[in-house]
C-alpha cells in the first residue's frame, strides 16, 4: 500500500479536456480544489483551515471513488488576504496556500450631513466602515 500524498491544492481548476484554467476566487468566496495521489476508502478526508484559526472545514469528494475534493470558502471579506492550511488524513505535512479575494461593493458610507442653502447643496460624510478594496465610488442619484 502505498502513502496518500497530496498532489494538487489550489483555487485554479485545470480542465485537462480543454486545458483551459479557471479561477475559482470571488469577493466573498474562494473554491480550493485538491487531489490526492492515493485515497483509501470512501472515508479518508481532508480539511481546510483559514487564518490558523481552530476550526476545519471539511473538503468534499466529489464521490466515493474520486481523488479530487473540493472545500468552498463562503463568507469571506472582500479584499481580503488569507492563508489556507490543507491537512489530509495520514499525510505528515500539511500545505498552505495565499490568496486575496476579490474587490466587492463597500459598505454605505457613514455620518453623512447635507447642507443646502438657495442655491447649492453639500453632501459630506465619512469612509465606509467595510471599504471592500483599495477605491470606492459613490453615485448620487
Amino acid at each position: 500500500m502505498t502513502a496518500t500524498t497530496i498532489d494538487y491544492f489550489s483555487a485554479i481548476y485545470s480542465d485537462e479536456e480543454n486545458t483551459t484554467d479557471t479561477i475559482y476566487v470571488y469577493d466573498t468566496f474562494i473554491i480550493l480544489w485538491i487531489k490526492v495521489s492515493d485515497r483509501p476508502s470512501p472515508e479518508y478526508s481532508c480539511q481546510v483551515r483559514i487564518n490558523d484559526t481552530d476550526k476545519w472545514h471539511p473538503a468534499d469528494f466529489l464521490n466515493d471513488s474520486t481523488t479530487i475534493a473540493i472545500a468552498p470558502m463562503m463568507n469571506l471579506d472582500p479584499y481580503t488576504f488569507y492563508v489556507f492550511t490543507l491537512n489530509c488524513d495520514g499525510v505528515v505535512e500539511n500545505l498552505k496556500r495565499e490568496y486575496r479575494t476579490k474587490i466587492g461593493r463597500p459598505s454605505p458610507p457613514q455620518n453623512l450631513t447635507v447642507e443646502k442653502n438657495l442655491t447649492s447643496v453639500l453632501l459630506t460624510w465619512s469612509p465606509p466602515l467595510k471599504p471592500a478594496g483599495p477605491d470606492y465610488y459613490y453615485r448620487l442619484t
